[in-house]
């Protein structure tokens, strides 16, 4: 199941993460569960989880929790070494 809006995210999801955060997060989820649909070996059951995976580390390159524990935009020194760890391919 892909989402429409962001007001279909999970709660949880909509809560924590800024409404930039959220984009991010529902344009992975979907696109990683359009992909895994699509492939021969495709588990409905392991979709879901393969997504919301995939968004959260999505998420995680690209924001940061602040001193108060809540999301911000990542510092670009911080996003540019997460890229650079990331295997390219």
């Amino acid at each position: 199941m892909t989402y429409i809006k962001l007001s279909d995210l999970p709660l949880s999801v909509r809560k924590e993460l800024p409404p930039g955060a959220q984009e991010l997060y529902m344009a992975v989820y979907n696109r990683t569960w359009e992909q895994c649909s699509a492939s021969e070996d495709y588990d409905p059951r392991n979709t879901a989880e393969i997504a919301r995976k995939a968004a959260l580390l999505a998420v995680e390159t690209e924001y940061e929790r602040d001193e108060h524990g809540r999301w911000r935009k990542a510092s670009i020194s911080k996003v540019l070494d997460t890229r650079k760890i990331r295997p390219q391919g």
